[in-house]
């Protein structure tokens, strides 16, 4: 079979993203239930939130971790459409979501490989990058024993194939769409191809917004680079993603100026950019072998080259941007370093295929640790029930009651661990449950734990729940665990089993 690496390379990738999840939804042992993510549970649960919306039928989205939830607006509408998938179908949230991530990943793979094996003309070439860029990430498993730093090869999934396949749906759906978009990066294609590229823009934006800021730079700046070369102005192949893109931004940007509590939303929506030694600890080996990649490509004059040299520039750029959301242009960053990373690798080897293979080893070999780390530690997580990726049963079987006897505009006060889950699996509103989606989440969160640590007086707790408009009060072992609850006999018991107690308060 002519690719028959490829296809390893791809069934590896689908096996070592989708595998640890099957282990941890079969291994509650009946006490415990999966909560359906294995890495970054705080947005994994939130996006889960946003499903739920959709299976109940909305086609707005409202912030589902505030009390108070506002206006409907069209925002998240990819998540809006997955819980309605869910309810045509009859599957729950969580079977969704991850069939939804297997079939994202499998488009990523297939526009990963599409974009390589055009841009190399060796075939082994092609293969390397695709090996690198599906399984490889940075130095962290290094840094981390050694200097003690958690770098961002640990925790930013959407800088890295892999990492994105391994964490939601949109995000390896989001890289798939921007791939296409450079492998079809071509100003004589038919205009029926464009079009398409302004639909793909469109998606992107819906999907992920910033890959449109991404791969709209990063096309402009190939074509200034063209018009430098030759004297003619490509423009069709950054304004048809541009155009397609541009209605949902201005939209959104609107939005956050505005809808009051969008805006509070997005006042606490800051993800600060990691420092320049984490950012190149946690690219390399593979940033070092891009730079000697680039030098070649530029010193050769080689146009098939150009392309990922300024995808690099502009996420690069982006990353030190001014901006409180500076982090998320990582989007994608290690695949045009992987890249530029094979031309490195056939630089340091002089144009020997057998030189070059081993040094490809060795690069893949230092760069997949950290994914290795990654999936051990959701191992770990499984293998201890981890409070951050596992229920009780109680609490499950709790939030299965609340779902069912509650009304889908109940407030219902719980400490944060558990108000990040209420939202995701039941739709029921909470006072605090995420950092960002939570407005004034620091005022909440203080408000929530000093609840259930018992700083409030007997007499006011009513008086207190009525003026944060509470209907239900949660119990269960995890506001246990924040101190002496307080006193809450003025309130009807209406659930209590397997260590779990739900309060009704006076609100109707």
């Amino acid at each position: 079979m002519k690719n028959w690496r490829i296809i390893a390379i791809a069934l590896l990738v689908l096996l070592l993203s989708l595998v640890p999840y099957g282990i941890a939804a079969r291994s509650g042992s009946g006490d415990f239930a999966f909560a359906g993510f294995l890495i970054n549970p705080i947005d994994g649960n939130s996006y889960l939130a946003k499903m739920y919306q959709g299976w109940a039928g909305s086609w707005t989205f409202t912030l589902p971790y505030t009390a108070e939830p506002g206006t409907g607006t069209y925002l998240f509408l990819f998540y809006l459409f997955l819980g309605h998938v869910a309810r045509w179908t009859g599957l729950s949230l969580l079977a969704v979501f991850h069939g939804v991530r297997l079939l994202a990943i499998v488009a990523m793979l297939a526009a990963l490989w599409g974009f390589f094996k055009q841009l190399f003309l060796k075939e082994s070439q092609a293969q390397m990058a695709f090996l690198i860029a599906g399984l490889g990430s940075g130095s962290g498993w290094l840094a981390y024993p050694l200097l003690g730093l958690f770098t961002p090869d640990f925790w930013v999934p959407e800088a890295y194939p892999f990492l994105s396949a391994y964490a939601n749906p949109h995000f390896p759906l989001s890289l798939a769409l921007i791939l296409w978009l450079f492998t079809t990066n071509q100003e004589s294609v038919k205009w029926g191809i464009h079009l398409l590229r302004g639909l793909a823009g469109l998606l992107l934006a819906i999907l992920l917004p910033f890959g449109v800021i991404i791969a709209g730079l990063a096309l402009g700046l190939m074509s200034a680079w063209q018009w430098i070369a030759t004297r003619r102005l490509e423009w069709k192949t950054w304004a048809f993603p541009a155009i397609g893109g541009a209605p949902v931004l201005i939209y959104q940007f609107w939005l956050t100026r505005s809808n009051p509590l969008l805006a509070g939303w997005n006042a606490q929506n800051i993800t600060v950019s990691p420092s320049l030694v984490d950012l190149i600890i946690s690219l390399s080996p593979v940033l070092i072998l891009a730079i000697a990649g680039a030098i070649m490509v530029v010193k050769r004059g080689m146009p098939v080259g150009r392309i990922l040299i300024v995808w690099a520039a502009a996420s690069l750029a982006l990353i030190y941007s001014p901006f409180l959301f500076q982090r998320r242009f990582m989007l994608s960053l290690f695949i045009p370093l992987a890249g530029l990373a094979v031309w490195g690798l056939d630089w340091l080897a002089r144009g020997n295929p057998r030189r070059f293979n081993f040094y490809g080893f060795i690069l893949a070999l230092l760069s997949f640790p950290t994914i290795l780390l990654v999936l051990l530690g959701g191992l770990k997580s499984i293998q201890t029930h981890d409070s951050s990726v596992y229920l009780t049963r109680g609490e499950a079987l709790a939030m299965d009651w609340i779902q069912g006897n509650t009304a889908q505009d109940a407030v219902i006060l719980a400490s944060p661990e558990t108000g990040l889950y209420i939202p995701a699996h039941t739709g029921r509103r909470v006072i605090y449950g995420h950092p960002m989606e939570t407005v004034d989440a620091a005022i909440n969160l203080v408000r929530v734990e000093d609840f259930f640590k018992g700083d409030v007086e007997s007499g006011n707790i009513s008086t207190t729940l009525s003026r944060w408009g509470v209907n239900y009060v949660f119990d269960g072992p995890r506001e246990k665990l924040l101190g002496l609850p307080p006193s809450l006999q003025g309130l009807d018991v209406v659930y209590q089993y397997d260590g779990v107690t739900i309060y009704k308060t006076s609100l109707p």
